[in-house]
């Protein structure tokens, strides 16, 4: 009987949530200060290796990365890349530094999409100089309330452009790339 009161008085002080009514989440994705992620000043270090592979060609790409939420959902990162491609016996190297403003929308509790355009600088082994720009797109799954796991697609375009390229060359100056990241929220 006290168990049954037990439980009456429970339900009976519980919140309702009628289906008509909307409903907003918070509090679960708090990364300190009481912020959440996405939100202005909250800020992330992270890392991504990004692949391509195809007949011939293989690239590697790895990317550390800081990012600042200069106001809620809009965050602006510096990235840092190193690449190595390989098409049959030749192989270069691009070096990449590049700004990226990007957008993060929450699509429930731990999940966040995000879409994001950046433009910088990139130095290909013996093609030179050049600027680059990047569209990425991708997910975020918040774990354990301060880490991200991310996995990504980005298409990068490079203005190193040589008057008889080769396939190297030719993959270092635009790519499609999966990409696979972490990064930390404070």
């Amino acid at each position: 009987m006290r168990l049954t009161l037990a439980i009456a008085t429970i339900l009976a002080t519980a919140p309702t949530v009628r289906a008509d009514t909307p409903t907003t989440v918070t509090g679960e994705v708090a990364v300190g200060d009481g912020r959440e992620y996405a939100e202005k000043y909250v800020r992330e270090v992270g890392m991504s290796t990004g692949f391509v592979v195809a007949r011939n060609l293989h690239s590697i790409t790895v990317t550390p990365s800081f990012g600042w939420f200069i106001t809620d959902k809009l965050q602006v990162s510096a990235l840092v890349s190193l690449t190595s491609i390989k098409a049959g016996s030749d192989q270069s190297t691009i070096v990449t530094t590049m700004i990226e403003p990007s957008y993060h929308q929450r699509l429930d509790q731990r999940t966040f999409a995000f879409a994001g355009m950046g433009f910088g600088y990139s130095y290909i082994h013996r093609l030179g100089n050049g600027l680059t720009y990047t569209i990425r797109t991708g997910l975020q799954f918040l774990i354990a309330k301060t880490h991200l796991f991310i996995p990504s697609v980005s298409y990068d375009f490079r203005t190193n452009e040589p008057e008889m390229p080769t396939l190297t060359e030719i993959a270092a100056e635009r790519a499609l790339r999966f990409n696979l990241g972490y990064a930390k929220l404070w």
